[in-house]
């Protein structure tokens, strides 16, 4: 399996990245809509509306690590025919944990919203919606994904990010510049990724003669490990804007808001990378020939965008304010608050990529860094959160306390 798994690294890498590269712009231009149509109030409520939905849906990445650890396994074994019974299972398994969300949202929007000093309770019950809804999509994407169907991958993976910004954008414009209309064009992302992924289910293997169909074991337990280790990138990825938002007033929330968009996009540059990489090492546990090659290759490529992103941030920071927010000539605080969340949030690119072989491989010790980082991070904050800066510090200090300890 590993001659075959480890072929086309740079050609699916390149076909990821180009197809993130549409989702990239499309949410480069919605939050320019965004950042211009909305006031920094209201921005800021979006955006920690948006840092919830991250926080929560991105462990969900497990359900995706685990449908494209156990597709991989199944394609690689000759067994096909079991992605569909996998992809089934997962489906159940989504719907079990989306009701508890719906249920929360609708009966405690109300005092959620006070919570987070909201005006209304529609952005926390968007929010909800989203969230159920976002359950679904990795189990759709990490199928495509183990069979290296990425193609199709790439459409379920990213179309929510054109029709978020298609719908959002004509909802503040047309109806009222308020953070629940952008965040109703979210929701119509969302249904529009889920109907792409069903779409993209008649590429996978019907059911051979002679084949069981059956998903295979193990499946929970990986799903348990995968949802804690990517749980802790979560909070080290999102959970910033979040603790902003509850614990600095809703203007200096909204400018933090700002900064932090722009360091999470040099993150997501790696992502196109660790995911083409990841059907190319998996493994039951053993490290088969070849894949350490795979991983080096991978961390170079994803280094050097990387840097190249960092760079021109450092170098140029009032440009994305510009592109963004409408920012014509940015203070020194601004621009300060820039370059230090980029720097803070960089080490994440690599965080991401080498906790996904781990993943891979089926190791989990080796990744158990992420929940410490994360509880760090955490603490760090309760504990000392006298400055926006001081947030920034305790984040940077455990990303890069991170990536060193997986390294």
């Amino acid at each position: 399996m590993a001659n075959r798994s480890q072929e086309h690294l740079f050609r699916h890498g390149v076909l990821l990245m180009a197809a993130t590269q549409v989702a990239n712009a499309s949410n480069l231009l919605f939050q320019v809509v965004m950042g211009r149509t909305l006031s920094a109030e209201q921005y800021g409520e979006l955006a920690s509306m948006l840092g919830i939905i991250l926080v929560l849906a991105t462990p969900m990445d497990a359900v995706r690590t685990a449908m494209a650890h156990y597709a991989s396994r199944l394609s690689g074994e000759g067994r096909g025919e079991g992605v569909r019974a996998l992809l089934g299972r997962g489906f159940r398994m989504m719907t079990w944990a989306a009701l508890p969300v719906l249920l929360v949202t609708a009966f405690l929007g109300p005092a959620l919203a006070g919570w987070f000093h909201i005006s209304s309770w529609r952005p926390v019950v968007l929010a909800g919606l989203i969230i159920a809804g976002s359950f679904y999509m990795p189990v759709f994407i990490g199928g495509l994904q183990g069979i290296q169907a990425f193609g199709w991958m790439a459409c379920a993976q990213h179309s929510w990010s054109v029709v978020r910004l298609a719908a959002g954008g004509a909802l503040v414009w047309t109806v009222a510049p308020l953070a629940q209309w952008g965040l109703a064009g979210h929701l119509a992302g969302v249904l529009s990724s889920i109907a792409w992924g069903w779409a993209g289910m008649r590429v996978l293997p019907r059911r051979a003669p002679g084949g069981t169909g059956t998903a295979p074991g193990g499946m929970v337990r990986y799903f348990g490990y995968s949802l804690l280790i990517l749980g802790g990138f979560a909070v080290l990825m999102n959970a910033d804007i979040i603790m902003v938002k509850r614990l600095f007033s809703p203007l200096e929330a909204g400018l933090f808001a700002r900064a932090a968009t722009i360091g999470r996009s040099v993150v997501f540059v790696s992502v196109p990378i660790a995911m083409a990489m990841f059907p190319k090492v998996t493994s039951a546990g053993e490290v088969a020939a070849g894949t350490r090659g795979t991983l080096v290759r991978a961390f170079v490529f994803a280094g050097l965008i990387v840097l190249a992103a960092v760079g021109a941030v450092t170098l140029w920071p009032a440009l994305p304010l510009r592109v963004l927010f409408r920012v014509a000539e940015p203070d020194a605080a601004m621009t300060a608050l820039v370059r230090s969340v980029t720097w803070a949030m960089a080490p994440l690119g690599l965080v991401y990529l080498a906790v996904h072989f781990e993943l891979a491989q089926h190791r989990f010790r080796p990744v158990a860094a992420t929940l410490a980082c994360a509880a760090a991070y955490v603490l760090a904050v309760a504990f000392r959160h006298e400055t926006v800066q001081q947030v920034v510090q305790a984040l940077a200090v455990c990303s890069w306390l991170a990536v060193v300890w997986l390294l």
